[in-house]
């Protein structure tokens, strides 16, 4: 069987986003001829909240490596935040050790964090061995050019001016969660000849419901508001979405306030979580000061700001009576959270732009009612229509059919794992 070294600086018990590419990927490699070899920090030195659960969402005879990272607590004065950053040295050290002492085909190095990418150059001059590197997100947002001199962002474009264009062209291949996401890093790199792309969304495992089920998890979240309807938002609301969101609770509560579904404005509540996307502290709230420009009655709605981990989500779409979605104007915007939303099992209701890759998939799996626009049809213009949605939603909630998971087969671990196998196939080809 070949080998691949996956080189993650985060992994569960890392309670981060990005930990889940990898995570996910190694579920079944096996199965498709590759058995994962996966290098990370010691959880030791992570920054962020661990959550020890996600262990159990990991592939039990998963060989891990880590290593240790310099502290975070000095380290940080000197700008080394992240823990790619302060584990680099040690990596790279074990990498090397790893590729010289043992049979490796192929290397695989998941961004962000961004500066990782430092070590696809010496890799593959020393061992001649294909590196696949691949993009959760850009390193580099699209508005860049807009960061403060000397600001953390600042910083950040120029450690990618330095180590991206060495990593894009010492790497054999790039994967991405989009097309979109692959064209924002080769158009900063025009000069570079484009390595072969493959897309392979963000995607999701059944395991994990099995997992979480067993775990009890508690939903505090939900505790205040038990006897009543909970429709729920999991995520960011960014700032493109806001016209969406302000139609959608406008027409919520004018249906509930004209008593045309079965339940009253008291019977409802609408909670938002992790809106303001920060895994830490104690973030503003995004949607609460909007309300009384809005003329919307906050009594009904909560929100907690703070990024939800991916259990708690997960727990969350598994309880709440109805699971909300908003989109924007953006027809790339491509809702990865909507894949464990449709295991969940719940009710859905969607509020997307037609032309988006998630209005698709919602479409196909059923399981909800939906709200389409596009420029012709904005969002603004559909009030009514939204209204009579809500209506039907609220009035037939309990007798919609659960979303069909066939169409996310080609998100789920084990196709996903086969995507990979056919790049590194294809990499160690040549």
């Amino acid at each position: 069987m070949k080998r691949v070294l996956i080189i993650s600086p985060y992994f569960p018990p890392s309670n981060v986003a990005g930990v889940h590419r990898a995570r996910l990927m190694t579920l079944k490699l096996k199965d498709h001829g590759w058995e994962p070899v996966v290098l990370t920090v010691d959880s030791r030195d992570y920054q962020q909240h661990l959550d020890h659960d996600l262990l159990d969402l990991v592939a039990p005879d998963l060989d891990v490596r880590t290593v240790r990272a310099w502290p975070a607590g000095w380290s940080s004065w000197v700008g080394l935040t992240d823990a790619s950053m302060r584990g680099y040295r040690a990596l790279k050290k074990a990498a090397m050790a790893i590729l010289a002492d043992e049979s490796i085909d192929a290397v695989f190095v998941t961004v962000l964090p961004g500066f990782i990418l430092k070590l696809v150059k010496p890799i593959e001059q020393r061992f001649k061995i294909p590196v696949i590197v691949d993009y959760q997100d850009p390193w580099l947002p699209a508005n860049y050019v807009e960061a403060r001199f000397a600001s953390k962002s600042w910083l950040a474009f120029l450690l990618a001016r330095l180590i991206e264009p060495s990593a894009i062209r010492h790497c054999c291949h790039i994967t991405a969660v989009s097309r979109g996401t692959y064209d924002l890093v080769m158009s900063r790199h025009s000069s570079i000849r484009p390595p072969p792309f493959t897309e392979v969304p963000i995607g999701t495992a059944r395991e994990d419901f099995e997992r979480l089920d067993q775990m009890q998890r508690p939903n505090p979240w939900m505790a205040a508001h038990q006897d009543k309807l909970i429709i729920a938002y999991i995520g960011n609301v960014w700032p493109g979405a806001l016209e969406t969101l302000k139609q959608f609770l406008t027409q919520l509560l004018s249906v509930l306030q004209g008593k045309q579904t079965p339940y009253n404005v008291e019977d409802v509540h609408v909670l938002f979580t992790g809106t303001s996307n920060q895994t830490s502290g104690q973030p503003n709230p995004v949607v609460l000061p909007l309300l009384e420009a809005w003329s919307i009655d906050a009594d009904v709605i909560s929100e907690y700001p703070e990024r939800l981990s991916y259990l708690d989500a997960m727990n969350l779409m598994r309880h709440s009576t109805i699971n909300l979605i908003i989109g924007s104007n953006d027809a790339h915007y491509s809702a990865s959270k909507i894949y464990p939303m449709i295991l969940a099992g719940r009710p859905i209701f969607s509020v997307l732009n037609r032309h988006s890759s998630a209005a698709d998939v919602l479409a196909r799996a059923g399981g909800g009612i939906q709200v389409l626009f596009d420029n012709d049809h904005p969002i603004s213009e559909l009030g009514d229509q939204m209204g009579d949605r809500l209506q039907e939603l609220l009035s037939t909630h309990s007798q919609i059919d659960p979303p069909d998971t066939v169409a996310i087969e080609p998100f789920l671990a084990d196709h996903q794992a086969s995507c990979y196998a056919d790049v590194f196939n294809r990499a160690l080809a040549g």
